[in-house]
């Protein structure tokens, strides 16, 4: 049975590769034709102009479907660091199989294409991307008009009730002047105006917190207090910079027309901004250490017989699902039904890969590790969200240690972890013989990126960074000395005149040369983006944690500790707070934009600063406003019913969404 079955695909084969050559040769003699002003048939002179004409030209994708018998196809090749397209308009007769069959030099060609030299070239050819509706889709389209009634119908509760409130007020208020000026000891309550309710009043506070009015109002509040708000300024800046590092990606791997330019691209000064922004992440991991330091040392302060370690991740964990679920299955079910082309291959390679199989890893917090110990690729930037779950469980064992036990020894648990961070990240790099550049060859073919970037362990230095510096900046708002070492360091600051001046700078540069150290290594084209030795490469990456951290330490503890007010009062400017307010919903939203918006292009791109700029900008606007849809529509209502859930004491304050939970 096996062996007819293979006969018949063979002889299906050969003749659907018969069809298509006999076709293209039909195509060549009507092309002759109409140069020779004896037209028989417009269709194969319309293939060949609709078709591209030189590397990463995709041709006239749409015009080309328009064309009677005719379908499109993508040839696409690796070259060097980049892949090379080029879009081919062919009759329907040429399958994808076929045509690659030709290139390769099938036995006995009626057509000689060993013009191409392709014979031993590693390339694919491929129909476009194209998705229908499925059920699930649907059912996750009518849950957002669902939620969308739900917004709508509390929001006109909300703007009704507004005046009749106003007015109750202002009645109230003449009836107290009224029986103040007469000095009548009465029961003044029967004296006021009685409200009658369509709604009963728990139907009408669920309407209410879902109203776009309320949510509105508290995008402008800032979660922060005291010197806490330059966090505003800082998560805002950050985004931006994880936006314009994934525009970039995105970018240099599309079909760049002047490709050629690429790698002398990657050696310019401006471009380390782009790969600099891989260290904005830390950032956010910087911060997520911070507050889960200050606000659990601050809650143990306040109740210490009552802080419960389980209901904090739990609660945690509750204000990050909701958007999340709907992120992940709207993107698996109703992007990829959005568009089609040439490039639309993109949203199933970086959004939707692996989600079939293991979305449930990203349910579990686990898909920086399912399968395989490399992580899926399901909604790729959501591996932040495990990661900087994960290491929110490892700060719990930390507080825990430093509470319950003497402070030195949280310091010296401190030092192990840093120490152990840098062994780990020598083992890995010796053993991936990785570069700095993510670039080079080798990290592209070990996967680097999955193997230390997406883990907490290589990560836990940074986050270890933020917790200590938040025990720093606890110590110098504390009358009493709860921590000998962290007084030391708070006295640095306070004794040195230029201290916090000095210390910013110094970190100011540290992080400068992580960034632009980096350009040996990008510069180096012809030997595989290596740059340093094979030392200096380990050395570097070894180190990278251990200094990010501590650049971020020195930069952000004296702006804390209320030095330097031309940066600090820029980074606390009201400005920011709506677009820090909306960094997780922004967050989870800005990969599906990039590469939905991008992907929706039918022709190759120009690598410049001014176009990478312009796109940036765009991108940034459209990131911003879709997620500033799903903060009304999903965040803000669930985050305000789970507040009331997860009711806290007064004195304790909430922990933002940093998202980044970036």
């Amino acid at each position: 049975m096996k062996l007819i079955i293979t006969l018949l695909w063979i002889i299906s084969t050969f003749a659907n590769l018969e069809k298509c050559k006999q076709s293209l040769e039909s195509d060549a003699a009507a092309i002759v034709q109409f140069l020779t002003g004896n037209l028989t048939s417009i269709s194969p002179v319309k293939r060949l102009y609709y078709s591209g004409r030189d590397s990463n030209d995709l041709g006239l994708y749409n015009l080309c479907l328009g064309v009677e018998d005719s379908q499109y196809l993508l040839l696409r090749t690796p070259m060097d660091i980049l892949e090379i397209y080029l879009g081919l308009c062919v009759p329907k007769d040429c399958d994808a199989d076929s045509i690659k069959s030709l290139i390769r030099g099938h036995p006995n060609p009626h057509l000689d294409l060993s013009i191409l030299k392709a014979s031993n070239m590693n390339f694919e050819i491929n129909s476009p991307t194209e998705h229908t509706l499925s059920a699930f889709g649907g059912f996750i389209i009518a849950i957002t008009f669902f939620f969308a009634i739900l917004v709508f119908a509390g929001t006109l509760i909300e703007h009704l009730d507004k005046p009749k409130k106003q007015k109750i007020i202002e009645e109230e208020k003449e009836i107290m002047v009224e029986l103040t000026e007469k000095s009548e000891m009465v029961d003044i309550s029967l004296n006021f105006p009685q409200k009658t309710n369509i709604l009963s009043p728990k139907l009408k506070y669920f309407f209410i917190n879902c109203s776009m009015i309320k949510n509105w109002e508290k995008l402008f509040d800032t979660k922060f207090n005291e010197n806490l708000k330059i966090f505003d300024g800082i998560r805002v800046m950050s985004l931006g910079w994880v936006i314009l590092v994934q525009v970039f990606l995105a970018r240099v791997q599309w079909a760049v027309i002047n490709a050629e330019d690429i790698p002398y691209i990657f050696g310019w000064a401006s471009t380390a901004f782009d790969y600099g922004g891989f260290y904005a992440v830390d950032t956010f991991v910087w911060i997520c250490g911070f507050f889960m330091g200050y606000l659990s040392l601050k809650e143990i302060q306040n109740f210490p017989k009552s802080f419960r370690w389980g209901f904090k991740t739990l609660r945690k964990i509750a204000k990050t699902v909701p958007a999340y679920i709907f992120i992940l299955a709207f993107v698996v079910s109703v992007v990829p039904t959005m568009g089609s082309g040439p490039n639309w291959h993109f949203v199933d390679e970086y959004l939707t890969k692996d989600c079939e199989k293991y979305w449930w890893a990203n349910l579990l917090f686990l898909n920086n590790f399912i399968p395989g110990g490399m992580g899926s690729h399901c909604i790729s930037q959501t591996w932040y969200i495990a990661s900087e779950l994960q290491l929110f469980l490892f700060g719990i064992f930390f507080i825990t240690i430093y509470c319950y036990y003497p402070k030195k020894f949280s310091w010296i648990l401190a030092s192990v972890v840093f120490l152990s961070e840098f062994v780990l990240r020598i083992i890995l790099a010796a053993e991936y013989e990785i570069s700095i550049a993510f670039v080079a060859e080798k990290n592209v073919t070990n996967e680097t990126n999955q193997i230390f970037f997406v883990k907490p362990y290589c990560r836990v230095t940074v986050y270890l960074f933020g917790f200590l510096s938040a025990i720093i900046y606890l110590q110098s708002k504390s009358e009493r000395v709860f921590d000998g070492f962290g007084k030391q360091i708070v006295g640095i600051y306070q004794e040195k005149r230029f201290g916090a001046v000095l210390s910013f700078a110094i970190g100011l540069g540290l992080l400068n040369l992580q960034i632009f150290g980096q350009m040996p290594c990008y510069s180096d084209k012809d030997n595989d983006f290596q740059g340093y030795s094979r030392t200096g490469n380990i050395l570097s990456f070894a180190t990278n944690g251990f200094f990010i951290g501590l650049s971020y330490s020195m930069m952000f503890l004296p702006l804390l500790l209320d030095y330097l007010s031309i940066i600090t009062s820029f980074l606390s400017w009201k400005g920011w707070i709506p677009f820090s307010n909306l960094t997780f919903s922004t967050f989870l939203v800005h990969l599906a934009v990039v590469y939905g918006l991008f992907s929706a292009e039918e022709y190759g791109y120009v690598f410049t600063t001014l176009n990478q700029f312009s796109d940036f900008i765009y991108i940034l606007f459209c990131s911003y406003f879709f997620g500033l849809v799903l903060y009304l529509l999903i965040e803000a209502p669930f985050k305000n019913f789970l507040t009331n859930i997860f009711s806290r004491p007064k004195n304790t304050q909430d922990e933002p969404l940093l998202l980044v939970n970036p």
